[in-house]
């Protein structure tokens, strides 16, 4: 071998050596660090979570946080890793700063390697702020006190009578009742309510929250109606002829209707301005009737002046003039202590966002200073009523509608429902007689998984 050649040998060995011995020194001193999972979720319903900082390589480093959002707090902060370490950091979220109904993007960054290196873990959060008021209890039925400014409802487990304050951030205080409730009714003062069982009728003093008496009485209660002049009324639950069960208050004392035979689950209203009762049937045809309450006893009248040319269907409630008779049917009628005049046709409401014709009226309410009527409706067949998802307000001079609010959804734990969201369906509607607030009880829509599925929910408008 020439020395040329020697030296020219020796000198690629030399490079061949550095540049070996650089690679095999840079891959000692690699680092790095990893989130695991790489997207933080936090569900509409957690606020906690956990996450795995991972270190791979073969030198040890130190870690902090370097970027987070403000309404996320992490556990620890910073710490050192060996190579196949890692260590789980807390994350714990705060929703408090949270306006609105949305999803929030973000990401929590953490440096290392003496911060020349960092790694980013994307947050994703989803927002539900919760407007309306989880009653707890079921309502079997609701009456609404202007006087008070209340809504007075019965829940049947455990059987309760409850009061909701709703003039100021709502308060809900109940009263035991010895049996299961069926039906109330209020007293036009609001001071008293008389609840409706199977066999019995309880009084409960709305002033002092106690049950104050219970009376057997000879029927099971579809419909009770506080008279107002010291009787109670009740309607019986059974689908044949009968008559209307009247229950003094002071003595217990129970006598039936005179005149013409009612048909049972019969729903009846007090007129407005006291002496009378209205009622109306489940008969095909259905029709509405007058029963004269004065001398305590109740007295049949007469009913409409119709025959099936009308939709009644049922269930009836007073304009706030006293004049105007709304039914489920949509069908409105007039009053009067006339017979002739009494219960004459004034047109229907007009229900065009639902898009059915067989559309029912399921409540009603119209405030003391405006021209509007706060309506919810339901659609289907009178044995297959699908309750609706919206309030209707409605122009009480033309009964056509003038605006349409949704009610604000359930959120669902099952996360098998689209968005975990369902339908609140109204089911009771009032409002405050000032005109500008309406109170809808909502019931999330069957099906749901939502333990209380009942709400109030207070809509301005």
């Amino acid at each position: 071998m020439s020395k040329r050649i020697f030296f020219k040998f020796i000198f690629i060995s030399i490079i061949t050596l550095v540049t070996f011995s650089s690679c095999k020194k840079e891959e000692i001193n690699s680092v790095n660090l990893e989130f695991f999972p790489d997207t933080l979720l936090f569900d509409y319903d957690v606020d906690t979570n956990t996450v795995v900082l991972n270190c791979f390589g073969d030198i040890q480093t130190t870690w902090s946080l370097s970027s987070l959002p403000s309404y996320i707090n992490v556990s620890p902060t910073s710490g050192t890793l060996t190579p196949g370490q890692s260590i789980t950091l807390n994350v714990i979220l705060d929703r408090s700063g949270f306006v609105s109904n949305d999803t929030y993007l973000d990401a929590i960054v953490i440096t290392y390697k003496s911060g020349a290196n960092y790694t980013t873990l994307t947050t994703q959060v989803k927002n539900f702020k919760q407007k309306k008021i989880l009653l707890y209890k079921d309502v079997v039925d609701a009456e609404f006190d202007e006087n008070g400014d209340r809504i007075v409802f019965v829940s049947s487990n455990p059987g309760s009578l409850n009061v909701i304050q709703t003039f100021q951030n709502p308060i809900l205080s109940s009263v035991v009742l010895p049996y299961v409730p069926l039906c109330v009714s209020l007293s036009p003062s609001g001071n008293e309510a008389v609840i409706g069982h199977d066999g019995r009728i309880s009084i409960v003093d709305l002033i002092n929250m106690q049950v104050t008496q219970t009376y057997n009485i000879s029927c099971q209660s579809y419909d009770i109606v506080h008279g107002g002049n010291g009787w109670a009324y009740v309607f019986p639950a059974n689908l044949q002829w009968t008559k209307i069960h009247c229950i003094n208050l002071a003595t217990g004392a129970e006598t039936k209707s005179t005149g013409i035979s009612i048909y049972g689950n019969t729903k009846a209203k007090l007129y407005p301005l006291g002496n009378f009762i209205y009622g109306a049937d489940k008969l095909s045809p259905s029709d509405i009737e007058k029963y004269d309450i004065t001398a305590g006893t109740a007295d049949y009248l007469y009913d409409s002046p119709y025959h099936g040319e009308y939709n009644f269907a049922g269930d009836i409630w007073f304009s706030k003039n006293n004049n105007i008779l709304f039914s489920k049917g949509r069908t409105t009628v007039n009053t009067s202590l006339n017979q002739s005049q009494d219960m004459i046709y004034q047109g229907t409401l007009i229900a065009p966002f639902l898009g059915s014709s067989y559309s029912y009226l399921t409540g009603m309410y119209q405030p003391n200073s405006n021209n509007k009527i706060l309506c919810i409706f339901s659609t289907g067949t009178l044995l297959n009523i699908q309750a609706d998802s919206s309030l209707y307000i409605i122009d009480a001079t033309t009964l056509a509608n003038s605006t349409r609010i949704s009610y604000e959804p359930f959120l669902s734990p099952l996360n098998t429902l689209p968005d975990r969201f369902v339908p609140a369906l109204g089911h009771f509607v009032f409002g405050s007689p000032i005109g500008n607030k309406a109170y809808v009880l909502t019931k999330a829509q069957a099906g749901s998984g939502i333990t209380y599925d009942w709400a109030l929910q207070v809509i301005n408008y």
